[in-house]
Protein backbone atom coordinates (compact mmCIF):
# COMPACT_ATOMS: atom_id res chain seq x y z
CA UNK A 1 0.00 0.00 0.00
CA UNK A 2 1.06 3.56 -0.98
CA UNK A 3 0.92 6.63 1.10
CA UNK A 4 0.71 5.31 4.63
CA UNK A 5 -2.58 3.85 6.49
CA UNK A 6 -4.82 6.45 6.38
CA UNK A 7 -8.70 5.62 8.28
CA UNK A 8 -11.56 7.06 6.99
CA UNK A 9 -14.89 7.50 9.68
CA UNK A 10 -18.50 8.46 9.16
CA UNK A 11 -21.52 7.10 6.71
CA UNK A 12 -19.98 8.22 3.41
CA UNK A 13 -15.93 7.36 3.50
CA UNK A 14 -15.81 7.83 -0.22
CA UNK A 15 -17.22 11.13 -0.51
CA UNK A 16 -15.22 12.63 2.49
CA UNK A 17 -11.81 10.80 0.99
CA UNK A 18 -13.19 12.96 -2.62
CA UNK A 19 -13.12 16.02 -0.87
CA UNK A 20 -10.27 15.80 1.40
CA UNK A 21 -7.56 14.17 -1.59
CA UNK A 22 -9.17 16.13 -4.35
CA UNK A 23 -6.86 18.70 -4.25
CA UNK A 24 -3.26 16.93 -3.77
CA UNK A 25 -4.63 14.81 -6.30
CA UNK A 26 -5.02 17.26 -8.82
CA UNK A 27 -1.60 18.71 -8.00
CA UNK A 28 -0.07 15.45 -8.22
CA UNK A 29 -1.66 14.53 -11.36
CA UNK A 30 -1.28 17.82 -12.91
CA UNK A 31 2.86 17.74 -11.75
CA UNK A 32 3.42 14.20 -13.44
CA UNK A 33 1.56 15.46 -16.22
CA UNK A 34 3.88 18.78 -16.68
CA UNK A 35 7.05 17.05 -15.81
CA UNK A 36 7.91 15.76 -19.26
CA UNK A 37 10.42 17.62 -21.53
CA UNK A 38 9.17 20.71 -23.81
CA UNK A 39 8.15 19.58 -27.49
CA UNK A 40 10.57 20.54 -30.60
CA UNK A 41 6.95 20.90 -32.34
CA UNK A 42 4.97 24.03 -32.20
CA UNK A 43 2.24 22.14 -31.05
CA UNK A 44 1.49 18.70 -29.48
CA UNK A 45 -0.55 16.39 -27.98
CA UNK A 46 0.04 13.18 -25.55
CA UNK A 47 -2.06 10.91 -23.33
CA UNK A 48 -1.55 9.53 -20.38
CA UNK A 49 -3.29 7.07 -17.88
CA UNK A 50 -3.09 5.31 -14.65
CA UNK A 51 -5.36 2.59 -13.95
CA UNK A 52 -7.04 3.14 -9.77
CA UNK A 53 -5.25 -0.08 -8.97
CA UNK A 54 -1.82 1.66 -9.53
CA UNK A 55 -2.01 3.49 -6.15
CA UNK A 56 -3.71 3.17 -2.87
CA UNK A 57 -4.51 6.17 -1.44
CA UNK A 58 -6.65 5.19 1.75
CA UNK A 59 -7.93 2.02 3.67
CA UNK A 60 -11.09 2.48 5.27
CA UNK A 61 -12.26 1.31 8.99
CA UNK A 62 -13.71 -2.11 7.58
CA UNK A 63 -10.25 -3.03 5.83
CA UNK A 64 -11.91 -1.70 1.89
CA UNK A 65 -8.89 -0.04 -0.42
CA UNK A 66 -9.57 2.76 -1.98
CA UNK A 67 -7.37 3.50 -5.76
CA UNK A 68 -7.17 6.50 -7.29
CA UNK A 69 -6.48 7.03 -11.53
CA UNK A 70 -6.29 9.17 -14.13
CA UNK A 71 -7.13 9.96 -17.77
CA UNK A 72 -4.82 13.05 -18.75
CA UNK A 73 -4.95 15.03 -21.76
CA UNK A 74 -1.82 17.39 -22.05
CA UNK A 75 -1.70 20.02 -25.42
CA UNK A 76 1.63 21.71 -25.49
CA UNK A 77 1.81 25.01 -27.63
CA UNK A 78 5.35 26.65 -28.69
CA UNK A 79 5.82 30.02 -28.81
CA UNK A 80 9.25 31.07 -30.78
CA UNK A 81 10.79 34.34 -31.62
CA UNK A 82 12.57 34.96 -34.95
CA UNK A 83 15.58 33.20 -34.19
CA UNK A 84 13.94 30.50 -33.13
CA UNK A 85 14.28 30.44 -29.66
CA UNK A 86 11.67 29.27 -27.43
CA UNK A 87 9.93 32.26 -25.81
CA UNK A 88 7.05 30.72 -24.33
CA UNK A 89 5.38 27.38 -23.49
CA UNK A 90 1.59 27.36 -22.72
CA UNK A 91 0.60 23.84 -21.07
CA UNK A 92 -3.37 23.30 -20.92
CA UNK A 93 -3.43 19.50 -19.19
CA UNK A 94 -7.52 18.18 -19.20
CA UNK A 95 -7.59 15.07 -16.15
CA UNK A 96 -10.51 12.85 -15.64
CA UNK A 97 -9.85 10.99 -11.77
CA UNK A 98 -11.59 8.31 -10.73
CA UNK A 99 -11.86 7.16 -7.07
CA UNK A 100 -12.82 3.65 -6.93
CA UNK A 101 -13.75 1.24 -3.23
CA UNK A 102 -12.20 -1.86 -4.14
CA UNK A 103 -14.62 -3.59 -1.77
CA UNK A 104 -18.18 -2.24 -3.10
CA UNK A 105 -16.58 -1.32 -6.63
CA UNK A 106 -18.46 2.30 -6.10
CA UNK A 107 -16.63 4.65 -8.29
CA UNK A 108 -16.30 8.68 -7.88
CA UNK A 109 -14.99 10.44 -10.68
CA UNK A 110 -14.10 14.24 -10.97
CA UNK A 111 -12.78 16.43 -13.61
CA UNK A 112 -10.74 19.06 -14.20
CA UNK A 113 -8.24 21.66 -16.61
CA UNK A 114 -4.89 23.42 -15.96
CA UNK A 115 -3.45 25.46 -17.78
CA UNK A 116 0.31 26.35 -17.46
CA UNK A 117 2.69 28.80 -18.99
CA UNK A 118 6.31 28.56 -18.83
CA UNK A 119 8.55 31.91 -19.62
Amino acid sequence: MHRGDRRLRGTAPLARLARITAAPAIALAATAALAGPASAADNSRSSLSWPTTDEIVAVCDDGAEIGLGFDLVRNVHVFEDRDGTVVRESRNVNYTGTFENFATGERYEFQGTRIVTVR
